[in-house]
């Protein structure tokens, strides 16, 4: 089960998860549905913080109109926010589900508010990186004084470049975050980012690869700006220069060139990462891709194809995801 993610996707769905079994709750106070067999609950206590639930999963597929995949995400994240204690013996292979849910009162609209509140305080706990030290102190600004008046104080400049993780100049654009951090995760993921100069695509890379790391991955940064011009001037030599670049972050680099003594660029380098890169890492590989406008057509034809050619093959490429970043003149 992989770490959860906190997004405003995934807190919607978690939200109508909860909103949904106490809306049923209530309904079959009042005998609204037939199939009410499948769904048991009681009030544990007289104050109505505790629903004990007995039910099916397939009844809660009906009931919330989830995913299988999606309701074992939901059931984590609300254990997570100790909102749900799971009461079944075996978790495995069973289609019973036992469970309580630790509420604030009977009344929904509290709940979900109450549950609002929860979220975003345990969603900050999680964005802060992990190891992070404390805050930097705040220089004090400087005051100047000409015949007795002070001078306005300048107006902080914004930052070029990529962004910190906590830096407040960094504009989240809801729900994109949320469908990259989602889609990263899926075995054999190919993400595109494209948008113009100075828009924030390193940034939103660097929150990527954070939460990627989150979940178990390695991550590999690599920035087409600090090739050399040299580098694209044939296609051995960029593809050479690519497997050698995230050879050496991930320190396997001694076998590189027993694979470059072979005809065929694209062969030796498709080799050299299922053989010598993926077959050997113990965790999941992200690759990040920046700068990709300043490599021609053909050869990043050449790229994407190396890695998705083999993943349409069914060889061992699900291990790995791919991020790309492109400068655009405009986000089509």
């Amino acid at each position: 089960m992989r770490k959860p993610t906190w997004g405003p996707v995934v807190k919607e769905r978690v939200r109508h998860f909860l909103e949904a079994s106490l809306s049923r709750a209530d309904a079959l106070a009042d005998a609204l549905y037939d199939d009410v067999d499948d769904f048991q609950y009681r009030w544990e206590d007289s104050t109505g913080q505790k629903l004990v639930v007995e039910t099916k999963r397939r009844c809660l597929e009906r009931l919330t109109n989830l995913k299988r995949d999606q309701i074992y995400e939901v059931i984590e994240i609300l254990k997570t926010l100790e909102i749900l204690e799971d009461n079944r013996v075996q978790t495995q292979g069973k289609e019973e589900w036992h469970f309580t849910l630790r509420l604030w009162s009977k009344d929904l609209a509290k709940n979900l508010s109450q549950f609002d509140r929860e979220w975003e305080n345990k969603r900050s706990q999680k964005l802060k990186p992990q190891g992070a030290g404390p805050a930097l102190p705040t220089m004090p600004q400087a005051l100047i004084v000409i015949d007795g008046q002070p001078l306005p104080s300048a107006e902080p400049e914004f930052p070029v470049g990529q962004v910190p993780l906590t830096s407040g100049f960094y504009v989240e654009r809801p729900p994109i975050e949320e469908r990259c951090y989602q889609e990263i995760l899926q075995p054999g993921a190919l993400l595109r980012i494209k948008a113009p100069r100075l828009m924030g695509k390193t940034s939103l890379m660097a929150r990527i690869l954070y939460q990627a790391r989150e979940h178990g991955y390695q991550t590999v940064p690599l920035s087409f700006q600090l090739a050399d011009r040299a580098v694209f001037t044939n296609l051995d030599t960029f593809l050479r220069w690519f497997c050698e670049s995230i050879g050496r972050k991930l320190k396997r680099l001694e076998q590189l060139d027993d694979y470059w003594i072979a005809y065929g660029s694209k062969d030796k380098s498709t080799a050299y990462f299922e053989e010598c890169l993926l077959a050997e890492i113990t965790s999941p590989l992200l690759v990040s891709l920046d700068g990709m406008e300043l490599i021609d057509f053909f050869h990043t034809v050449t790229l994407l194809m190396t890695f998705l050619v083999s993943y349409e093959l069914g060889m061992n490429m699900q291990g790995m995801a791919i991020a790309v970043a492109k400068s655009g003149k405009n986000s089509g």
